[in-house]
């Protein structure tokens, strides 16, 4: 999905193109009036996985535009995903930027939620994980209330 094609406000006339577009795709399999159930506008992502990109000391989460992979796009806020990860976001990037051990190499991370709340956090490292990183994934983890896990 491109990020311009992410607007919460034209939700309802968005879906109906979707849905004038799908339904002469099943024509040849069902004749009747088709169920739409829609989501909600905002919120209704319970996975989201950002790459982090770093500038001297700082570091955020970027998406790119197909075809431009060099050109990263910051991402403050990301609002189809669920309340739980946009609330998480920016905690757990001032956190990583202020903590070297979880920044070194640190290449992209992903959420996933519940509809509980509960979220997993995966952080993913271009280099071997240590005690030192284990030990401050632990930190974080009781300090945000979330499920850490490392991938190298």
């Amino acid at each position: 999905m491109p990020l311009s094609a992410i607007q919460p406000d034209r939700y309802e006339q968005l879906l109906d193109t979707k849905v004038q577009a799908m339904a002469p795709r099943f024509a040849d399999y069902f004749a009747g009036k088709h169920l739409v159930v829609p989501s909600a506008p905002t919120g209704f992502r319970m996975r989201a996985e950002f790459r982090i990109w770093h500038e001297g000391d700082d570091l955020n989460y970027v998406m790119f535009r197909r075809g431009e992979p060099k050109q990263p796009i910051p991402v403050a806020e990301f609002p189809i995903v669920s309340p739980v990860i946009q609330d998480l976001m920016p905690r757990l990037r001032d956190a990583l930027r202020q903590t070297q051990a979880l920044r070194k190499k640190l290449f992209q991370v992903e959420f996933l939620s519940t509809l509980r709340g509960d979220m997993i956090v995966t952080l993913i490292y271009h280099r071997a994980l240590e005690d030192d990183w284990a030990t401050a994934a632990e930190a974080l983890s009781d300090e945000l209330g979330v499920s850490i896990i490392g991938r190298s």
